[in-house]
């Protein structure tokens, strides 16, 4: 990512893009990511990250983006590959309080070991914050979230450990639940 990051950076013009994908394996990447994000602001509509790196613990929070110059933004779209969301807060935190157009997708991954497994302290805690911050935004902005996952094999079961992970967003109904069965 190093390589391409840096060819793209040193365009004469610089880069004005509006749709940016970023997927990341490699906690070192996120520099990359975080520098197109910071030069593309002024023009960025909609940013689409995917984690499929090492889970992040506290000690790794500021490994997130900065989305408050991205005034334009209108859609951020954040895919998870483990129960570790700190970096999503992180980034939406950023967001300028005058937003009243975004909207926020999670793309929660859902297989059978999480559905069994209990949550550890910390993963508790990290969705415990994302969830509080998804209600400051909606309280504040309006701002609506719509939360992606694919059953599998589990559909009562996926959709009850999403309410698990967010319960008080489930019970307001500020958030929308979109069955993805594209994989299947």
């Amino acid at each position: 990512m190093e390589y391409y990051t840096g060819q793209l950076l040193g365009l004469p013009n610089g880069i004005h893009f509006r749709e940016l994908v970023c997927k990341w394996t490699l906690k070192g990447d996120l520099q990359w990511a975080r520098a197109l994000v910071e030069e593309c602001s002024d023009t960025l509509e909609c940013v689409d990250f995917e984690w499929a790196a090492p889970p992040m613990g506290n000690s790794d929070g500021a490994a997130s983006f900065d989305l408050s110059k991205a005034t334009k933004l209108r859609h951020a779209v954040f895919r998870l590959h483990r129960d570790y969301p700190i970096w999503i807060t992180m980034a939406l935190k950023t967001i300028a309080s005058e937003r009243t157009e975004l909207r926020i997708s999670l793309h929660v991954p859902v297989y059978r070991g999480s559905i069994a497994s209990s949550f550890d302290v910390e993963v508790v805690r990290q969705w415990a914050d994302l969830e509080y911050t998804l209600i400051r935004l909606w309280e504040s902005h309006g701002v609506r979230t719509r939360v992606v996952y694919d059953p599998g094999e589990e559909k009562a079961e996926a959709r009850e450990y999403i309410e698990r992970l967010l319960p008080e967003v489930m019970r307001r109904g500020i958030i929308e639940l979109v069955v993805n069965f594209s994989s299947q």
